[in-house]
C-alpha cells in the first residue's frame, strides 16, 4: 500500500539518498525513467 503497488512488473528509480524518485513505470522503455535519471544526475 505504501507505493500503491497494484500490478507487476513495476520499475522503480531510487535516488542517491535511497528515496523513491520514480515508482510508477510500466516498462524499462518508459521515457519518464530516463528523464528522472537525468534529473538526478545533474
Amino acid at each position: 500500500n505504501y507505493i500503491d503497488l497494484n500490478w507487476i512488473p513495476r520499475y522503480i528509480v531510487v535516488d542517491q539518498k535511497s528515496a523513491i524518485a520514480k515508482y510508477y513505470a510500466i516498462s524499462p522503455d518508459d521515457p519518464d525513467i530516463q528523464k528522472t535519471i537525468d534529473k538526478l544526475t545533474k
